[in-house]
């Protein structure tokens, strides 16, 4: 796998076509729900028999993914970030039932914590908290956040000496809408969406055994609304030479966070009421630069994440009826 890496980064630099036509894609598909491999090649002076080769090796190898962000305000969902000092080292496998539960994993930072992102309805935050005291251990901190943004990377700052941190763009978040009635079909479509951006609507209508034209009016007109948009995501270094960090940031001006959605390296921005996070695989050459950068936002706390750590999808299985959420915390 880290020969595949090293040879699609050597592709990107020597052509920047490459690098503007991935940075286009999940523009388009954000846009218009579609998009056409041809006419982006067309667009870039690009052959589309190579772009087509380039993108379906890198996805198939997990160097390239593409994946719907949700909307989490707008589904009623709130996300929490917790941090436990857990009861047993096999904590991960009573998390993973929870039935929010999304990613989790160890962290280290002044400490060995069990880091966990929940995705719990607004009003069951509570019953959370408490459940995870009885049952995995002793809360150290915890986050709550509003949403998480779409990764847009700026993947020609690959090959510049340092990515420009402080003057990277402000980025707008998507205008929050309210009132979106959403079904199993619904969250159905958008957890693929978010497993994988790229599956065709085709091959989606007969997973989902749903009519390709109803699937395609759905995905338009609602489930459109409940996404931040889709982000891109290159995986093009091994652990040991951008380990995963979370960063957990506060302060008056975190919003300003929303620039490092353009980082060239794997990034999540979760954005709060004056608090912020991100997990981002660093190198090391970028870490004074990002480190001064943040320290201009605010307080904040680094943490190094195992490579190791789980994740879950949206959890189709708590819809209990239409934009109505199970209150259970495990099943």
């Amino acid at each position: 796998m880290k020969r595949e890496k090293e040879i699609a980064m050597k592709i990107l630099r020597k052509d920047p076509r490459v690098r503007r036509l991935l940075m286009d894609l999940p523009k388009e598909l954000s846009e218009k729900f579609t998009f056409s491999l041809r006419d982006l090649a067309k667009r870039h002076s690009i052959s589309y028999g190579r772009i087509s080769k380039i993108i379906e090796r890198w996805h198939k190898n997990n160097i390239l993914k593409i994946k719907a962000i949700p909307n989490y305000h707008v589904l009623g969902l709130r996300l929490l970030l917790v941090f436990v000092e857990p009861k047993t080292e096999d904590w991960i496998k009573k998390a993973t039932e929870m039935l929010y539960f999304r990613f989790g994993g160890w962290a280290y930072g002044n400490g060995k914590y069990a880091l966990m992102l929940l995705t719990p309805p607004l009003n069951k935050v509570e019953d959370h908290l408490t459940y995870i005291e009885e049952n995995i251990g002793k809360m150290k901190d915890y986050y709550i956040l509003n949403r998480l943004l779409p990764a847009m990377p700026n993947l020609d700052y690959l090959f510049e000496e340092k990515t420009p941190w402080s003057k990277l763009p402000i980025r707008e978040a998507r205008e929050v809408l309210y009132r979106i009635v959403f079904d199993k079909l619904d969250i159905l479509s958008l957890s693929k969406l978010e497993h994988d951006g790229l599956v065709r609507i085709t091959d989606l209508s007969r997973e989902l055994k749903t009519n390709r034209k109803t699937l395609e009016y759905r995905l338009r007109t609602r489930v459109r609304n409940l996404i931040e948009g889709f982000s891109l995501e290159l995986n093009l270094l091994e652990y040991d030479e951008a380990p995963k960090h979370l960063f957990v940031i506060w302060g008056d001006h975190v919003y300003k966070l929303s620039s490092t959605v353009a980082s060239p390296y794997p990034t999540e921005v979760y954005l709060g009421d004056k608090v912020a996070a991100m997990l981002i695989d660093l190198p090391s050459k970028e870490r004074l630069g990002f480190l001064d950068y943040i320290s201009s936002l605010g307080e904040w706390r680094e943490y190094q994440i195992a490579p190791d750590w789980q994740y879950k999808p949206l959890p189709v299985n708590a819809l209990a009826g239409k934009n109505m959420w199970m209150s259970v915390i495990t099943l």
